[in-house]
């Protein structure tokens, strides 16, 4: 399967203000968007609806530094593995776009995203989409 996810929810999130919804960074309204709190590291984690692989996350934000992705084998969000660790451009007038690569040789249920820091005192996510890799026997095994 190859192409992006449809069906993703935030199960959890390290910050939360009603006027800004968290599941708004699914919609591609990028006037809508999650704000952080004041502090960092700030977390969401994202249940994938099923397990599959994933090739890449594109995010749109505002004042990211440095994000780490990691990602969850089990079909319960409780334990986690580093992906991949990113540092996005600094844009001060416009959204930073930006994708963080993924090998996609893991099967998973959940990505975590951890914004370990920020350019300002909040960060804000506008839009998350994700991408189903290639899946290789190679790197699968039966248990």
């Amino acid at each position: 399967v190859h192409g992006e996810i449809k069906e993703m929810e935030v199960i959890s999130c390290s910050s939360y203000d009603d006027k800004f919804n968290i599941q708004d960074i699914f919609n591609k309204d990028l006037h809508k968007f999650w704000i952080s709190s004041g502090m960092f590291p700030q977390e969401l984690v994202i249940d994938l609806k099923g397990v599959t692989t994933v090739s890449e996350i594109r995010i749109a934000s505002h004042s990211i530094k440095r994000i780490r992705a990691e990602g969850c084998e089990k079909n319960s969000p409780t334990s986690f593995k580093a992906l991949a660790e990113s540092e996005f451009l600094h844009k001060t007038d416009k959204l930073q776009d930006q994708s963080i690569r993924i090998n996609p040789s893991e099967r998973l249920y959940y990505v975590k995203l951890i914004i370990l820091s920020a350019y300002d005192d909040f960060a804000t996510i506008h839009n998350v989409s994700i991408s189903q890799g290639r899946f290789t026997n190679s790197h699968y095994h039966y248990n």
